[in-house]
């Protein structure tokens, strides 16, 4: 037993809290969602995640199946491929209503690739070739050196002032 300050008792019951808590992981609940449903606040779950080692087991291992199932299904959708689903239908024997024969059928659909999961699994699967925002540097990764060329100075002009100039230094 975690020995704590003298001051009101805790919410926290080894028997029930792990289980509910789990249950809440399963459902993709965060933090802030599951400390609401537990009736405390957000500090509160942190400091029993802290005291608990069973808690924490149990919030981590909760939240990483959770993010394994949908890490396979974006992968999925991302793919494309083919989808298999059963079908169940009642029908009515000779029209009467009176006797139901139930028919079951499976059914392939063709699920075609999703370019926005493409796109949103290797901006986080390979930042480096992937993302938005591209980088752009000079010589050995320095800085760019920009030059200004008045309207009026052609670029040959310009470029015999400059010459000239860095010669008399």
């Amino acid at each position: 037993m975690v020995k704590r300050p003298a001051h009101r008792p805790t919410k926290y019951d080894p028997k029930t809290t792990p289980q509910r808590v789990n249950e809440y992981c399963k459902k993709g609940l965060i933090n802030t969602e599951i400390a609401k449903k537990l009736g405390i606040t957000v500090s509160t779950l942190y400091e029993w995640l802290n005291l608990y080692s069973e808690l924490r087991d149990t919030v981590k291992d909760g939240k990483k199946n959770v993010d394994d199932q949908i890490e396979q299904a974006l992968y999925n959708t991302a793919k494309g491929g083919l989808k298999f689903t059963e079908t169940t239908r009642e029908l009515a024997r000779d029209g009467d209503c009176k006797g139901k024969m139930v028919k079951t059928k499976t059914v392939k659909k063709v699920m075609l690739p999703n370019a926005r999961a493409q796109e949103f699994w290797l901006k986080n699967r390979r930042p480096k070739d992937f993302r938005d925002r591209h980088e752009i540097v000079g010589p050995e990764g320095g800085p760019i050196g920009i030059v200004f060329i008045p309207d009026k100075v052609t670029p040959e002009e310009w470029l015999k002032n400059a010459n000239s100039e860095s010669t008399e230094k």
